[in-house]
């Protein structure tokens, strides 16, 4: 029965997404949903397992995937106010959040695990959408507060929710200090890392192509040491080699490896 409701619910997220998005949109999501028993989705049932859905409305439970929320560095100011939000801290969840405070100041929270890589038993991996409801709030207090000179530290407990479920939370410190002399930025720091190589290649004019998908991180370093900034990007990368080989005759290419 739970698993029919899930069902249930899922076409009834897919049938809002498509009347929203038009028809134009609809006849694209078509395009790319595979058929045949291959994964489209998963739901998240805690913060490190989540039930794969099938387009033939199979599901796979159960399967490791951890979702988490991280906030920056402490974010310290000059000034006699307090630290308070400009806007409501709850937000649909995407893998950067921004929020609006005052003294100019915009406080980034970060989500992982939106996205999940699976194996089918296919051998293929497949990057799957969360089909889950996934928010994130926030709750700010003040904690300690001085007249003169003026002080104040402040916190806000970001909460990522997952289909009502809490499944992980964060903590952003906020430091009001009069008087208190900004530090400046020193460097950008960035590092790169490779993900996996795609396994479908082109070959043209004897020069093979191969794909692989691959993540840079980058920070802004200050000079009291904090690191604020914080972007990670997905990139593609085109590795061409070039290939030369004599004919090969064979009876049965599926001889060949």
């Amino acid at each position: 029965m739970a698993r029919l409701i899930r069902t249930i619910a899922m076409l009834f997220v897919f049938a809002a997404a498509f009347t929203s998005c038009g028809k134009s949109m609809m006849e694209e999501v078509y395009q790319t949903l595979p058929t045949g028993n291959k994964p489209i989705g998963f739901y998240q049932v805690g913060d490190s397992l989540a039930d794969v859905f099938f387009d033939d409305e199979t599901i796979v439970e159960n399967q490791p995937h951890i979702m988490g929320v991280s906030a920056e560095d402490t974010i310290k100011v000059g000034g006699t106010e307090a630290f308070r939000a400009l806007e409501e801290l709850y937000k649909v969840a995407a893998d950067t959040l921004a929020f609006a405070y005052n003294h100019n100041t915009i406080n980034k929270v970060y989500v992982k695990g939106l996205t999940m890589e699976y194996k089918h038993s296919d051998g293929k991996v497949y990057t799957l959408p969360c089909l889950s409801e996934v928010t994130v709030s926030g709750v700010h207090s003040s904690k300690e507060e001085v007249a003169s000179p003026y002080y104040e530290l402040s916190e806000t407990e970001y909460t990522l929710t997952v289909d009502g479920l809490d499944v992980a939370s964060a903590t952003q410190v906020f430091v009001v200090e009069e008087g208190y002399v900004p530090p400046t930025l020193e460097r950008v720091e960035w590092s790169y890392s490779h993900k996996a190589f795609r396994r479908a290649a082109t070959v043209n004019d004897d020069i093979i192509t191969v794909v692989c998908d691959n993540v840079a991180n980058f920070a802004d370093i200050y000079s009291d040491g904090s690191r604020k900034n914080i972007e990670e990007i997905s990139y593609t990368v085109s590795n061409e080699f070039t290939f030369t080989a004599p004919v090969i005759e064979v009876e049965d290419i599926n001889t060949v490896v």
